[in-house]
């Protein structure tokens, strides 16, 4: 009798004599392969399942990893958002703090500029000191510094220390235009005699020099403009002297 070449299945012939237990150990054969064909189609099916689950999870997984990338990336981005906003911000104060600084000092160079402005033309200012250092019987006050067109007045104050109280003359070259008196005692706190010449350019140096004595309670016109005023002398008799301590202030008045 022949059989398959593959599980040995028994192929009758007209010939052959046929037998129960060809038919059993046929059917025994049959049913073993496909038995063992069941369970390779299961787990074939089972190794399909789990290839598919952990597919599912690796997806789950990659999807958990791309969602916690993605908060990540959204939660650096929402950081450097706010850390771009309080730069922003401070920025922003920066330059307001700054520009009321630049105001406020605008404000106060502008004030400062307007003081220094008002000063000079405010209230009496000292132009010099003349002082001696010897005893002499006359001196000369140079005012050739002294600017007439910036000045309403000038003040000369005269405190002479001298023999016997005497009198001294002012002279603009050989003209007298007021008389001074001094004073016998050194001690210049007791000094009681103070020669005062008020001129008046009134800010204008073309201006006739016009003096008030207020010493002598008189008023004074002179020939001479006071551009041409440059200097003025004290003189005194030949047998009179001031000695040193006398003191010739000039004040500019505005």
């Amino acid at each position: 009798m022949q059989q398959t070449n593959n599980y040995g299945l028994n192929q009758w012939e007209l010939t052959d004599l046929i037998k129960m237990e060809d038919f059993n150990g046929d059917n025994s054969k049959v049913d073993a392969a496909l038995k063992t064909l069941a369970g390779q189609v299961a787990g074939k099916a089972s190794s399909s399942t789990v290839s598919s689950l952990s597919a599912a999870v690796n997806a789950k997984a990659a999807q958990s990893d791309l969602t916690a990338a993605v908060n990540r990336i959204t939660a650096l981005e929402s950081g450097k958002a706010d850390k771009t906003a309080l730069t922003a911000e401070q920025t922003a104060r920066e330059n307001a703090d700054n520009a009321e600084k630049a105001a406020r000092e605008a404000a106060d160079t502008a004030l400062g500029a307007r003081v220094d402005a008002l000063v000079p033309k405010a209230g009496v200012q000292l132009l010099k000191t003349v002082g001696l250092e010897e005893s002499i019987s006359e001196f000369t006050v140079p005012l050739d510094d002294i600017d007439w067109s910036q000045w309403k007045a000038v003040h000369v104050l005269f405190d002479i220390t001298s023999t016997y109280s005497s009198q001294a003359e002012v002279l603009i070259n050989s003209n007298t235009i007021a008389y001074v008196y001094g004073n016998n005692l050194t001690d210049r706190s007791q000094h009681s005699n103070f020669g005062h010449l008020i001129f008046y350019p009134m800010f204008d140096s073309r201006m006739k020099v016009e003096l008030i004595s207020l010493q002598e309670g008189k008023v004074t016109a002179t020939g001479y403009q006071y551009q041409n005023f440059t200097q003025f002398r004290v003189k005194f008799g030949s047998s009179e002297k001031a000695f040193p301590g006398t003191e010739i202030t000039v004040w500019g008045e505005k």
